[in-house]
């Protein structure tokens, strides 16, 4: 089972149509429900760190901090990683330099 981490640039796309829109609206129980993290002070010190290692803005920064501390757990359960889902080159950059799986609606080879 896939999970999906959708960063505001590909979330917009279930909303609002654009290139990628399909894509987004085709992943599975995504109409069901959304999981809400909690920004802590971990998350933003981490956030911070990915700014200034990645030349990020600080809202993809956020985002990609809190997909981590999504993932850790998850791949501690022994599960398959999530997929990140994002159409910002420079977030998804930072993204596969962190060594973690991408999505990009926008890519037809995705």
């Amino acid at each position: 089972m896939a999970v999906y981490f959708l960063d505001s640039s590909a979330l917009v796309k279930r909303y609002i149509t654009k290139t990628g829109s399909a894509w987004v609206l085709g992943l599975n129980d995504l109409s069901k429900d959304y999981q809400i993290v909690e920004i802590t002070e971990v998350i933003i010190n981490s956030g911070m760190a990915l700014a200034e290692s990645y030349g990020l803005r600080g809202y993809d920064a956020i985002q990609l901090a809190v997909g981590r501390v999504v993932n850790s757990p998850w791949i501690g359960n022994g599960l398959p990683p999530i997929t990140f889902v994002s159409t910002d080159n420079e977030l998804n950059a930072a993204i596969i330099a962190e060594g973690l799986i991408i999505e990009n609606p926008n890519d037809p080879l995705s």
